[in-house]
């Protein structure tokens, strides 16, 4: 007989905007997942990614945004693909911003992803020691720029996204496309330095 939520997963979603808990679909995902994180939201999502993975328990963390623009049906295809690389990337096969083309066109070249705002990822818990932030909001990039400058295998698994909310979390096209630029070219600071 099956208790009252057997055979779900019950995973916690961070972002700086929110922070919410869902049911996903038991397909391959390590069943009670779910954490509450008092994170300082005043920190942003990149250091609340690391936050969260730093007391993560289990030998793979898989990171998605809290809104669920991401479907989590993905997750088995980041979880296949983490036998062989530390750090999967869950990339969008469309990019909606011109300020995410450039990302995908330049980052995205020396890391070797298409799309290195996507923090839709899988991570191999061992590596989590590696990231020591400098950048402060960079949306994720920071991640992909440690681990190729340490040599970690970073792969990605493309995906069609879902149609584009009205009213995106980061701001309308203007702001969004200035705070894309401006953390790509931190990204880009780090990646020389």
């Amino acid at each position: 007989m099956r208790k009252n939520g057997e055979g779900r997963n019950h995973c916690f979603h961070a972002s700086a905007a929110r922070a919410k808990t869902y049911q996903t679909p038991n397909r391959g995902v390590h069943n009670n997942c779910t954490h509450k994180l008092n994170h300082n939201l005043k920190q942003k999502q990149t250091k609340g990614l690391l936050y969260g993975m730093r007391l993560a328990k289990y030998p793979v963390i898989v990171t998605i945004d809290a809104d669920l623009e991401n479907n989590p049906e993905h997750i088995p295809k980041l979880l296949q693909r983490i036998a062989e690389f530390d750090i999967v990337v869950a990339s969008r096969t469309k990019l909606p911003r011109i300020s995410e083309k450039i990302a995908s066109k330049t980052l995205g070249k020396l890391v070797g992803v298409t799309d290195t705002l996507s923090n839709f990822r899988a991570y191999r818990k061992e590596i989590v020691s590696e990231f020591n932030l400098k950048g402060g909001e960079t949306f994720g990039a920071e991640f992909l720029v440690i681990a190729k400058k340490k040599g970690l295998a970073i792969g990605e698994v493309k995906y069609d996204p879902p149609p584009r909310r009205k009213n995106p979390r980061i701001g309308g096209t203007f702001k969004a496309n200035l705070r894309i630029i401006w953390a790509l070219l931190k990204s880009f600071t780090l990646y020389l330095i």
